[in-house]
């Protein structure tokens, strides 16, 4: 499996719940604010992703809610692995980059 093909499989896990959230990212989450269902409906609606060589992580960029944006950071071992989640704004580029990934 290329990495993305893997990024591909790490999304459809992500939308059907099929994850855990790492020790790390549970925290992130909490301290941000950030529910499980918001990574989902990031993964949901996810219009960026990149492979991350130097942390060997899949780095996604999504909507967290209706008017929050995020991402989060996984990698797929036996299942779905999300490492950490973050709220943002997003760059005059990535605003650029949603607005043309809309169907």
């Amino acid at each position: 499996m290329d990495r993305g093909e893997e990024a591909q499989e790490i999304l459809r896990r992500i939308k059907a719940d099929d994850f855990v959230l790492l020790h790390h990212a549970s925290q992130r989450a909490e301290e941000r604010g950030i529910s499980k269902e918001n990574v989902i409906y990031c993964a949901k609606t996810c219009f960026h992703w990149e492979w991350q060589e130097e942390k060997g992580t899949h780095f996604f960029l999504g909507s967290l809610n209706e008017k929050d944006h995020g991402g989060f950071t996984a990698v797929l071992r036996d299942r779905a692995l999300v490492i950490t989640v973050f709220k943002r704004r997003l760059t005059k580029w990535e605003k650029t980059l949603k607005k043309s990934k809309k169907p």
